[in-house]
Order: C-alpha cells, then structure tokens, then sequence
C-alpha cells in the first residue's frame, strides 16, 4: 500500500506539496476517487473520497482536511511550516513547545474509531449495578478503601515518604469515613472481607 495516491489530498497532499519526508508512514493517506470507500492493511488506512470532499488547491485547505478527516499525525505536523512561531507556547519545565491543535481546555486529537465509540457507549452504571447486587454496597466500600490503602503507600514511598505510617493511616480513615466506613487498618494487620491477603 502506497503512502501517497495518485490524487492525493490532506496530508498526502501536504507532504508532496512541501516535500516532507518522514521516518514511518502516515497511518491515513487520503485521495479522490470514483466512490467513498476505506482500505487498510491493519497499520495504514488508505481512504478514498469523492469529487464533492475535494480540498481547495491551497495548504490551509488540505490541513483543515488532515484535521478533520484523518488521523492527526504530530511528527507530520511538527514538520509542516503551517503555524506562526509566535503561536507556539513555550513549557520551560518540560523544555517543549506545546503545539498541539487546541487548548489545555480542549484538544480534539481522540480519533472516532469503532473501538473509541463502543468504549463509549459503555454503560458503566448498569455495570456498577450488577456488581451491588452481586456483592452489596458494603464490600465494594471496604475493597475501595482497601485499595486507595495500597495504592496510598506505594505512593509515600515513591516520594521517599514510606516511615509515614500514621499519616497513610490518617489518610485510609478519612477516605474509609467518608464512604460510610468505620475505618480501614493496615492491609497487613487486616484484611477486610478477606480481601486483600497478600500471599507473598
């Protein structure tokens, strides 16, 4: 499967137009055909539209056609000229320039596939509610606060901060109260409902 079509359109277009070469492949190449139509050979989506989604002849065009219609490639777009770098905001903490298309707000690079839509259309609160009435509201609490514990104390130490003990405990207990529990203790002093037996 080629990177480029015989009348390319978008980032195929771009890429001819400037020149631009890259290290891999663009993982959509766009073009024009007779009939609307998407061929893949499971890394590249070859993507053929009709005469009516052509881009004008010029480059803001075909990026806003890359943009809307094909997968966002940063490397591609990071070696197109097609921003000022006056627009660029410098991040000296990361020493990178955020150039990503849109704000910290909203960024609209998540690309609609079938599997992002069926995540999507999740149900996750049937899920919970078959996981209550399989277990009960109680459990799941002592399971929930037993593993904010956990992942508490693989936090301090991380920071060094693992001697802490009884401010994870305060910790544990105000989460354990604040879903209606008494208090959670030590993963390895007790184990709530069975749960959490570390059998190292």
């Amino acid at each position: 499967m080629p990177d480029a079509l015989d009348d390319p359109v978008g980032a195929a277009w771009l890429m001819r137009h400037y020149g631009i070469a890259l290290p891999g492949r663009l993982p959509a190449v766009s073009g024009i055909g007779g009939r609307r139509m998407t061929q893949t050979d499971g890394v590249v989506s070859r993507e053929t539209w009709v005469e009516a989604m052509r881009p004008a002849p010029h480059p803001a065009a075909h990026l806003q056609f890359h943009l809307r219609h094909e997968v966002p490639h940063l490397d591609f777009l990071a070696r197109l000229v097609a921003a000022s770098p006056g627009q660029v905001v410098k991040v000296p903490r990361w020493r990178v320039n955020d150039n990503l298309p849109g704000t910290r707000h909203f960024c609209p690079i998540l690309v609609r596939r079938s599997a992002v839509v069926q995540a999507a259309a999740l149900d996750v609160s049937a899920l919970f509610r078959e996981l209550v009435a399989e277990f009960g509201v109680g459990l799941l609490m002592r399971a929930a606060a037993w593993l904010i514990l956990r992942e508490s104390r693989a936090s301090f130490a991380i920071e060094g901060e693992a001697d802490q003990a009884t401010r994870i405990q305060r910790f544990a207990d105000v989460m354990a109260r604040r879903m209606g529990q008494e208090g959670v203790r030590d993963p390895r002093a007790r184990h709530p409902a069975g749960l959490g037996r570390d059998h190292r």
